[in-house]
């Protein structure tokens, strides 16, 4: 079974690869007090932003779009100056940061951040420019990364710019232009991949759920829930930040309240592979197992259908040197995804490992053919064309 019983997954929206919030639809959102437990932690001066704080540019910056961005004549020459300015801020060139949850301001003042952080810095600066924007969260299947011994689950959101509306010649029907998309995910296309328009209130729980991770991993206890405690009054039924209260229950030692938690949330979003898998670990824990086995079962039926789940597999197994188990993994993901670049870049880097150039080379090609962006494709060939080079070496 595929499934590993000791790891805990935290939620980080954008962490590396790329929010991962499952949310549904909800008229009215259910109270969470019921799930805190304030007089367990210390958390009442926590510096926790205000969500003014989050979005706030500074008084030059929004001169800067009134006097330069707000002018010009077009949608896309207002987005491309934007973009610009985002990355070229006064010949400062700003870089990526995956593990970097920043406020607008800092963003700008640090001149780092991860995708979550950029979104809302564009979200910010495009206000200022007068563009219409909403925010999107990226459905991506499950997918974990590793950060200091700690199982950080991947998620994306970018933004979508909205042309404005103009009338027919017939003056009674009204047409809207798709708009563009701001998405900082630099290694992958995900225009594939459904998205949800999401509001700026879940994207400012998604904010405090990501700091919660953060401090968490620092072992700042007391911080982390301060964060989530506000991630879920302003948004009660976020995934992401509910998984990460069960988690920092469970690590505090207050078992029944994770429980009670994780059972909460998979409530609301039966579907979270994530919250089941957790509570399953906590069942273990317990030594309670036959519900551990009742949620295991369920995880692995959804996730032996993810393709990315394999090719995830296929890449710890290359980490721990087991290469044959590493190509059953990538082979199952085409198996599941024919198309899918993920796989094919994968069994390209195990064939080169082992020596096998030629087999390294199909791999390579077909992952540059069935790219979905100018980037991937570019970033395929790059591989290919170091690898004929490498070859032709006497």
């Amino acid at each position: 079974m595929c499934f590993r019983y000791g790891a805990l997954l935290l939620v980080l929206s954008c962490c590396l690869a790329g929010c991962s919030s499952l949310a549904t639809f909800h008229k009215e959102l259910p109270d969470p007090s019921p799930l805190f437990i304030d007089n367990a932690f210390n958390f009442q001066h926590q510096p926790v932003e205000t969500e003014a704080d989050i979005f706030a540019l500074p008084d030059d910056v929004v001169r800067d779009m009134e006097l330069t961005v707000r002018p010009l004549p077009g949608t896309k020459e207002k987005t491309d100056a934007l973009l610009n300015y985002i990355f070229f801020l006064k010949g400062k060139r700003l870089n990526y940061d995956n593990a970097a949850t920043l406020t607008a301001k800092e963003t700008l003042q640090m001149q780092q951040a991860n995708c979550l952080s950029l979104t809302v810095l564009s979200y910010s600066l495009a206000k200022a420019a007068d563009l219409t924007v909403t925010f999107q969260d990226v459905q991506i299947p499950e997918y974990w990364t590793q950060i200091r011994g700690a199982s950080l689950l991947n998620g994306h959101v970018n933004l979508k710019v909205k042309e404005p509306q103009s009338p027919s010649t017939y003056g009674s029907t009204w047409f809207r232009n798709p708009g563009y998309v701001i998405d900082f995910d630099l290694e992958t296309n995900k225009s594939h991949f459904p998205v949800r328009t999401i509001s700026q209130q879940e994207i400012v729980s998604m904010f405090y759920a990501n700091k919660s991770a953060k401090a968490m991993l620092e072992q700042n206890f007391n911080l982390a829930y301060a964060y989530l405690r506000q991630a879920l009054t302003l948004y009660s039924v976020a995934s992401d930040a509910l998984n990460n209260l069960a988690i920092l229950y469970r690590q505090t030692g207050y078992l029944e309240e994770a429980e009670a938690v994780y059972l909460h949330g998979i409530r609301l979003h039966p579907r979270s592979i994530n919250m089941k898998a957790n509570l399953a670990v906590l069942y273990r824990f317990r030594g309670m197992e036959d519900k551990a086995r009742q949620y295991e079962r369920q995880v692995e039926e959804l996730r032996q259908a993810n393709p990315y789940y394999h090719v995830m597999l296929g890449h710890e197994a290359m980490r721990d040197k087991k290469l044959v188990k590493a190509e059953q993994h990538f082979h199952h993901a085409l198996s599941l995804e024919p198309a899918l670049t993920e796989a094919m870049a994968g069994l390209a880097g195990l064939y080169f490992q082992q020596g096998k150039y030629q087999q390294s080379e199909k791999y390579f090609k077909l992952a540059g053919r069935y790219a979905q962006s100018f980037r991937e494709k570019e970033r395929f060939n790059a591989k290919l064309n170091a690898l004929t080079a490498l070859q032709a070496k006497p």
